[in-house]
């Protein structure tokens, strides 16, 4: 089972890196390499997947 309190804290973090317009480039690239390591091991419930989806495509993106 995967950490899913890992996961969205990570998130939360990054969130206030943006609203703080902070770029932590090392921070990014970790969190892209677990969620690449959880899509890999389909670890990732759909809820989960949808989350990361919206995360990634509202936060990190633009």
């Amino acid at each position: 089972m995967i950490n899913i309190y890992k996961l969205v804290s990570i998130q939360q973090i990054m969130y206030d890196d943006s609203i703080n317009k902070r770029v932590n480039i090392d921070r990014i690239d970790g969190y892209l390499e677990f969620i690449q390591e959880l899509l890999k091991k389909n670890k990732l419930s759909k809820i989960y997947k949808e989350i990361v989806y919206y995360f990634n495509n509202y936060y990190i993106k633009p």
